[in-house]
């Protein structure tokens, strides 16, 4: 080989080993820096990616704390946002839960639901209520009473609750809850006594004889009245007056007799029914108190009569 090919082969030779050399050392460094600007624009976009988060889901429950009703699954009334209606369809375990409510009322009827429905404060309220929560535990109120749950034992409520987190499709799982509470069934009936004798406050309780006759035989219709004012009469406060009145047939001193031998009849019927005689005060207006004429059968017979008055 000559001296010049020599030469130049050594030249070929270092530029091919320059190359290498420059591969190896500069392109691993801007690949490293390539990748790593990559990986930081990767972050960035993952950083800058809406965090989203998970569903919240409410519970159907309804207990009895007092009785032995306890009903408990994950599933329940499900509403869109901004929406007062029921979203279809209602999970089976839920329609099984309101079935066993309605089952259970029928054995103690002494109970009260709240039905509570939550909204969120960024949801849209075109319902008439005052706010969705009422009208979503409204549309649950009338989907249990069309369940055989009585509508009088259920109040509904509604509650802001911006803990909520509705999925994808905008379903809010669960904004209702529930509670049962035992009335006091004394109390209960205590208003139940009061509400009677208030309406015989208004409306005395009249009751009407034959000519001359200071007893009479009671219909249905008078058993029931007389047995309500005898429950009336258990609240500490209550009595009652009977006043008896006759027609004008006869001398003053009959129809007075007369009228308080009516009055008489009266209280012995409301002793018999368990009313304590101290309750009972009588006397007798005679012919002095009419309301009708004298003058004509029909308006006598509206003459002999007792009235029955709670004080």
């Amino acid at each position: 080989m000559s001296k010049k090919s020599t030469y130049l082969l050594l030249i070929l030779l270092t530029i091919i080993i320059g190359t290498i050399l420059y591969w190896f050392l500069c392109c691993n460094v801007c690949c490293t820096e390539s990748m790593n600007t990559t990986e930081e624009t990767t972050n960035t976009e993952e950083s800058l990616k809406p965090t989203v988060k998970d569903p919240t889901s409410i519970p159907f429950r309804i207990m009895d704390a007092l009785g032995k009703l306890s009903y408990t699954v994950d599933d329940n009334f499900n509403f869109n946002t901004s929406s007062a209606s029921i979203a279809d369809p209602i999970p089976v375990l839920v329609q099984d839960g309101v079935a066993s409510v309605a089952d259970y009322i029928k054995t103690n009827p002494n109970k009260k639901i709240a039905i509570t429905g939550y909204y969120k404060s960024d949801e849209k309220n075109t319902s008439s209520y005052e706010n969705l929560g009422i009208a979503r535990a409204e549309a649950v109120k009338k989907y249990m009473v069309e369940k055989g749950v009585p509508a009088e034992i259920m109040e509904t409520f509604g509650k802001l609750n911006d803990a909520m987190i509705p999925d994808q499709n905008g379903i809010l799982y669960g904004p209702v809850k529930f509670d049962m509470e035992t009335l006091n069934t004394e109390s209960s009936a205590d208003t139940t006594k009061m509400a009677i004798c208030e309406e015989f406050r208004k409306k005395p309780l009249l009751i009407y004889f034959n000519i001359g006759q200071s007893t009479t035989g009671i219909n249905t219709s008078q058993k029931e009245k007389l047995k309500a004012i005898a429950s009336c009469l258990q609240t500490p406060n209550a009595t009652v007056r009977i006043i008896g009145n006759t027609d004008n047939t006869g001398s003053d001193d009959l129809n007075n007799n007369l009228g308080q031998a009516r009055a008489n009849f009266g209280k012995n019927y409301l002793i018999k029914q368990g009313v304590s005689a101290d309750k009972i005060s009588t006397s007798s207006n005679g012919e002095n108190s009419p309301v009708a004429s004298n003058e004509n059968a029909k308006g006598r017979a509206k003459n002999r009569r007792i009235e029955i008055i709670i004080k």
